[in-house]
């Protein structure tokens, strides 16, 4: 009753570091959750890649954003676009920017792009996000093919298995409801009508 706002802050955080239904449920059931939307596969596996890729960018606060656009320009899910967007969380933040800076660094030392920053007047944080920035756009670039065929393959294959279970129930309902014939004897009466006489 007395619950001040600050409590429910840091529940909001401690939620979203560590998901209250633990990462196994939440999984589960965004799989359900995207696997049951009317959209192609296609369209909903652009979507999932668009976020990932958006997460791989520093421009953290701008990745729901960034994910629907890219997802808009190519016909992808907005919906899952920013579902897409949970592969940039607390827990991989620090390894994407890891590479981001290392792939960055590695780019501005082989173009010769460090010399060119080194003769203007910058500081050092902007050097640092300018690195950032590359190689976060080049580690998007190559992490779009491979999580869109990832997700296209776990989207479809779920989905073919929904259809077979459902089948499957279909089948054991229809089996459950069909009359049971009367069993015959060898010159072909009814054992029923042999009973009944």
């Amino acid at each position: 009753m007395f619950r001040s706002r600050n409590d429910g802050v840091s529940q909001k955080l401690k939620n979203f570091v560590w998901p209250k239904k633990g990462f196994q449920r939440s999984f589960f059931y965004l799989r359900e959750r995207i696997t049951r939307m009317s959209a192609s596969t296609h369209s909903l596996a652009l979507g999932l890649a668009c976020g990932a890729a958006a997460s791989m960018t520093p421009f953290i606060g701008f990745h729901f954003f960034l994910a629907a656009f890219l997802a808009y320009l190519i016909g992808g899910n907005l919906l899952t676009s920013a579902i897409g967007t949970i592969v940039g969380n607390p827990w991989s933040f620090p390894f994407i920017w890891a590479a981001d800076t290392y792939i960055g660094n590695g780019i501005v030392t082989q173009f010769g792009l460090d010399l060119w920053l080194n003769s203007i007047e910058t500081d050092v944080p902007v050097v640092f996000f300018y690195s950032l920035t590359i190689g976060g756009i080049v580690l998007a670039i190559a992490t779009f093919p491979i999580f869109y065929g990832f997700a296209y393959w776990g989207i479809a294959s779920w989905r073919s298995h929904r259809v077979k279970k459902r089948a499957q129930k279909e089948a054991m309902r229809a089996e459950k409801q069909m009359p049971i014939a009367p069993a015959m004897t060898g010159d072909g009466t009814d054992q029923t009508d042999i009973r009944e006489s």
